[in-house]
């Protein structure tokens, strides 16, 4: 898991280093959004950004295994129809393709965020988890109609009601974070405050042999002294 890891962090470098440079080259007049050098950028960045949150995925699986799993498949899943989209033809028109992986690209950001906040917080503070879930899954569902050519923020009121969404959402997840942060750090603490001797595998091994062996020597001990009462 930590060769992956490296591995990741490697990747998210290097593809992060190879977009900024070629923005760099775009303030000097270089031409990086034509066809191919832009869907160069867009698949590298891509890959970066799914890179990252790889990174971030691997830890959910330490402590929600098969939540982990599934937020990394859908994650890869979304960045493989990315790829096929800036790689081909389909890249010219937005079409059914182009919107299906869009949508399953918001779906897969709201798992993963989900799954890490519920991974580090688990049943603490639940009212207002499921209250920031409910309100993502809201946002998610007015651009998802909005992606299929729906322009419900046309209506006013929905437009503000969005707006509204999105502000409290943000803050939610600001005080989620916190609660996280401090949830860890209070867990990290805890261990501090017991005794604890650590040894290496080896001495372990040893003392549990050594404590076997006493284990049988006392119980001989005991069949003698018994033998010796008779």
């Amino acid at each position: 898991m930590e060769k992956l890891k490296k591995i990741l962090t490697i990747v998210s470098i290097c593809a992060v280093s190879i977009v900024t440079l070629m923005l760099i080259l775009a303030v000097f007049g270089v031409n990086v959004f034509a066809n191919i050098p832009l869907r160069i950028m867009l698949i590298v960045a891509t890959i970066g950004i799914a890179s990252g949150i790889s990174i971030n995925e691997l830890a959910v699986i330490k402590r929600k295994r098969t939540l982990g799993f599934v937020g990394l498949g859908l994650l890869g899943l979304s960045s493989l129809l990315a790829i096929i989209i800036f790689a081909t033809p389909l890249f010219n028109s937005y079409n059914l393709f182009s919107k299906l992986t869009l949508i399953i690209s918001i779906i897969s950001i709201t798992f993963v965020t989900i799954i890490t906040f519920y991974s580090k917080l688990n049943n603490n503070f639940f009212a207002l988890q499921l209250i920031a879930y409910i309100i993502f899954f809201a946002i998610d569902i007015v651009l998802s109609l909005i992606i299929l050519g729906y322009n419900i923020l046309s209506n006013k009121i929905v437009l503000d009601l969005f707006i509204v969404l999105c502000i409290a959402l943000v803050g939610m997840f600001i005080v989620l974070s916190v609660l996280s942060a401090r949830k860890k750090d209070k867990d990290t603490a805890e261990p501090k405050n017991k005794k604890m001797v650590m040894v290496n595998r080896e001495e372990y091994e040893s003392l549990k042999l050594e404590n076997e062996n006493l284990k049988a020597e006392i119980e001989s001990l005991k069949s003698e002294i018994e033998n010796l009462k008779k």
